[in-house]
């Protein structure tokens, strides 16, 4: 119940940053799971001053960041988007139904749910040799029916991307490669007001994957919401049967969200197997 009504909570919020206007000035933070949208979310309202409520039972009507899932509105007063190249999503997508599947004492209903909708990961271990033999499958599931977003990644991503005018866009490659320099432009777009660059400096390395979980980026630990922090780590797990099928369901979508030239990244995607 705590689920459902967290749940409805969040769909409601959605729509009064849709329909409230400046009666209610929600600063909408939207993404496909795993792009990074928590963790831009909670810098945002750090330097903003303004609340980040999450789970919350009941719906947010007072200024605030609001981190969502949700499909798009014309409606928007303004929002921020965060895209993420969709292998390394898919990527970290895996682990995180992994993890979920392995804390199915506490919370068994969502797990049982989960493995009917990604039966590939039956049995997964998380090694690498059985998590690249699983993918090509699991990139299928998640495609049909992506854990917490209405909507495939391609179009998701698409449907936020071309409706500029009252979205500002990022992306997590962006966030990783300069996080100052991207945060600073994307507050300048949100605010008219001079920005505090001491603010800013401690914010970011407040937030930093470092500093959230006392790890450097690259060292993984699978237990963790915050798994690895780097781009492009889906080298490390697709093989060419996998990237095969990733072109197949997404391969217009990479090439329209900036992420490939064209579709020669799939001959020439290789795993090194002696790892």
């Amino acid at each position: 119940m705590d689920r459902l009504t967290w749940v409805l909570s969040n769909h409601i919020t959605h729509r009064l940053a849709i329909w409230g206007g400046p009666l209610v000035p929600l600063l909408l933070v939207a993404e496909h799971p795993r792009s990074g949208g928590t963790w831009l979310a909670h810098m945002l309202a750090d330097y903003l001053q303004i609340p980040f409520p999450k789970y919350r039972r009941l719906p947010t009507s007072f200024e605030a960041v609001v981190h969502t899932h949700l499909s798009y509105s014309p409606r928007l007063r303004k929002a921020v988007f965060v895209k993420r190249d969709g292998r390394d999503l898919v990527v970290s997508a895996y682990f995180k139904v992994l993890q979920g599947l392995r804390s199915d004492a506490r919370d068994a209903p969502l797990a049982d749910k989960q493995r009917m909708r990604y039966p590939s990961l039956s049995g997964a271990t998380g090694e690498l040799a059985d998590t690249r033999a699983r993918m090509p499958g699991f990139i299928r599931e998640w495609w049909r029916r992506p854990p917490g977003c209405p909507e495939n990644w391609g179009d998701y991503s698409t449907t936020w991307l071309n409706h500029r005018g009252n979205v500002v866009v990022t992306s997590y490659e962006a966030l990783r490669a300069d996080c100052l320099s991207e945060l600073r432009r994307m507050i300048a777009s949100l605010r008219s007001n001079a920005i505090d660059e001491r603010r800013l400096v401690e914010v970011v390395a407040r937030h930093s994957f470092a500093s959230q979980t006392g790890r450097c980026p690259g060292e993984e630990d699978t237990r963790s919401n915050k798994r690895k922090g780097i781009v492009g780590d889906w080298r490390n797990y697709f093989t060419p049967a996998a990237a095969e099928e990733f072109q197949r369901l997404a391969g217009r979508a990479l090439i329209d969200l900036g992420y490939e030239p064209d579709d020669a990244w799939v001959s020439s995607c290789g795993v090194r197997y002696d790892r």
